[in-house]
């Protein structure tokens, strides 16, 4: 599934009401990645660290107990770091946070 786009497997995901495990960080930084996946209602965790693909197993496998907190605590969309390297998950951005910034988002693009 290397060749899919991001926006189509947070779709996909979202659809189904599975919670997405990634290592691109890069997606709370992209606009309209971002923006699917809040909107589909996707609970995202991220693997924070370089290292073997056999690191972000364990990285799971080490927070899984902080995985199971999070998603049950956060009835809203959101993205958490994973971290490989320590015992730690932490949300990221909420549904909560994400539309606030949205709406100051367009309301200064819209300011003459």
């Amino acid at each position: 599934m290397d060749n899919v786009p991001d926006r189509e497997w947070l779709r996909y995901i979202g659809a189904r009401g599975w919670i997405a495990l990634s290592h691109n960080k890069y997606i709370r930084y992209e606009r309209y990645e971002l923006d699917e996946l809040m909107t589909q209602g996707v609970k995202a965790f991220f693997i924070i660290g370089k290292g073997p693909h056999s690191s972000y197993t364990g990285a799971i496998l080490r927070n899984l107990d902080g995985i199971y907190q999070c998603v049950r605590e956060t009835p809203e969309p959101f993205v958490a770091k994973v971290y490989q390297n320590r015992e730690e998950v932490s949300l990221w951005v909420t549904y909560t946070q994400w539309l606030k910034e949205r709406t100051v988002s367009d309301a200064s693009s819209t300011e003459p």
